[in-house]
């Protein structure tokens, strides 16, 4: 007979913990978004092996830190293509800078992360 999921959660000593898996969230701005000119973006990745997905705000707050890793983004969608100079001075932060950092400062928490999103203009409206 097979077990169900509640005796084996309980023979691994796992009944405490909830081991749902997250399911991928595609993630489209709205207009209010593009008017903020920023989102948030939620990532989640298994601690053992690399399956990293994208999920949505519930998903990401109620992620079993146990078995995931999980870090949220700020992601630019508007703006100058590329950082903005006068007179040798950094005058505004390009999308391009802005969400490279982003997944550089993200990929130090989880690892492979850039494979996921490794377009910085990914959603992008330029002026």
């Amino acid at each position: 007979m097979k077990d169900t999921s509640n005796q084996l959660k309980s023979k691994l000593g796992l009944g405490e913990f909830n081991i749902k898996s997250p399911t991928t969230f595609c993630l489209t701005p709205s207009q209010n978004d593009y008017k903020n000119g920023y989102i948030k973006r939620y990532f989640v990745g298994n601690v053992n092996y690399i399956n990293i997905q994208e999920v949505n705000l519930k998903q990401y707050d109620n992620i079993n830190s146990f078995f995931y890793k999980r870090v949220k983004i700020n992601w630019k969608l508007t703006g100058e293509r590329n950082n903005v100079y006068e007179n040798n001075i950094l005058k505004s932060v390009g999308v391009y800078e802005y969400n490279t950092i982003s997944i550089n400062d993200a990929k130090k928490v989880i690892v492979g992360l850039e494979r996921l999103i490794s377009d910085p203009l990914q959603f992008w409206r330029g002026f």
